[in-house]
């Protein structure tokens, strides 16, 4: 049931991508470079508000009711606050380098995505179900396949060799991304070393990348969602059913 009208992918079932962007839910459309992904919003800047009783006010989005985007950054959850460059997340989430992956069965890939699984990747974007191949530079997400190019492999048998992710718990980050576990977040015996995020509650960030519970802070000019959402820098922010890339 859906279109795939350009470079990007509108991922739930009833949408158009009208742009370079995607409008994630069923009743919005995109109509500036970033996505609305709540039905009763509109984005009325280079950015986007996810919540209903949310009004973003600068260049980044707000992600839970209770909060207001002051700066250029966002406060997803009550006991978070990003203060630097990176994001703090939620333990169910993970955010690789410059793209995030946020559900389980979704993939995030170099800089776009074709997230649900009646879709079918031809460019240069991810093949995120099982069904699927990827055949240019961007990651296969599902156990049956291997990554070929510079992007993330996601199970467990495989290895990360490039500049991208490898999210499942037998794997470890040996680039720029992350390296986090079956439903993306590394596990608490690991410690970020490099510029990738360190997740789990009892981890703290020692880098410049985000830390992803709720008793972490922020560091850097990320941000830091809510556990169905995922906002990058100026990203998407979606919900389980949808993704929005960079470009996408």
């Amino acid at each position: 049931m859906h279109r795939d009208t350009g470079r990007n992918g509108s991922p739930t079932a009833t949408m158009t991508d009208t742009g370079r962007n995607e409008s994630p839910t069923a009743a919005m459309r995109d109509t500036r470079r970033n996505e609305n992904p709540t039905a009763a919003m509109s984005a009325n800047g280079r950015n986007e508000h996810l919540t209903a009783a949310m009004r973003d006010t600068s260049r980044n989005e707000s992600l839970t009711a209770a909060m207001r985007d002051t700066g250029s950054n966002e406060r997803p959850l009550d006991a978070i606050r990003d203060t630097g460059r990176n994001k703090s997340a939620i333990a169910a989430m993970r955010d690789t380098g410059r793209n995030e992956s946020p559900t389980a069965a979704m993939r995030d890939t170099g800089s776009n995505e074709s997230p649900t699984a009646a879709m079918r990747d031809t460019g240069s974007n991810e093949s995120p179900t099982a069904a699927m191949r990827d055949t240019g530079r961007n990651e296969s997400p599902t156990a049956a396949m291997r990554d070929t190019g510079s992007n993330e492999s996601p199970t467990a048998a495989m290895r990360d060799t490039g500049r991208n992710e490898s999210p499942t718990a037998a794997m470890r980050d040996t680039g720029r991304n992350e390296s986090p576990t079956a439903v993306m977040s590394p596990t608490a015996a690991m410690r970020d070393t490099d510029r990738n995020e360190s997740p789990n509650a009892a981890v703290r960030e020692t880098g410049k990348n985000e830390s992803t519970t709720a008793a972490m802070r922020g560091t850097g000019r990320n941000e830091s969602p809510t556990a169905a959402m995922r906002d990058t820098s100026r990203k998407e922010s979606p919900t389980a059913a949808m993704r929005d890339t960079s470009r996408n």
